[in-house]
């Protein structure tokens, strides 16, 4: 069951398979640029579950190298202040012009996140 989830974040482009051992082999997963993009989502949910699940014993604790625990949050792109729950409006994005006039694409949201980077999501 844990090969066929990973095989499958290999076939995303999520994780790279990489041989560590050829006798017996032995293979390791790494994230590829797009699995690192997931961090922040990752780090939000795991901090989400550890307040609401885990709220007096969290099973991990994430440290920065200086020792302070890292808190994941959203900011806001434009001035650096943390985002609120009820904050974020969805808006209409144009792609461009042409001669029927303006285009659109779905929803777009922009964030930026804590560990720096724009993210952008279009749903």
């Amino acid at each position: 069951m844990l090969t066929a989830r990973l095989n499958r974040l290999v076939e995303a482009g999520i994780l790279e398979k990489v041989a560590y051992s050829e006798r017996p082999p032995r293979y390791e997963y790494r994230a590829t640029p797009a699995g690192e993009e997931l961090q922040p989502v990752l780090l939000t949910l795991m901090a989400r579950g550890d307040r609401h699940l885990n709220a007096d014993d969290r099973p991990v604790v994430l440290e920065h190298r200086c020792g302070a625990v890292l808190s994941p949050v959203v900011v806001r792109a434009h001035c650096g202040g943390r985002g609120r729950p009820r904050e974020p409006a969805l808006r209409r994005a144009l792609t461009g012009l042409d001669d029927r006039g303006p285009r659109r694409r779905r929803h777009l949201i922009t964030n930026t996140s804590p560990w720096g980077g724009t993210v952008r999501s279009t749903f």
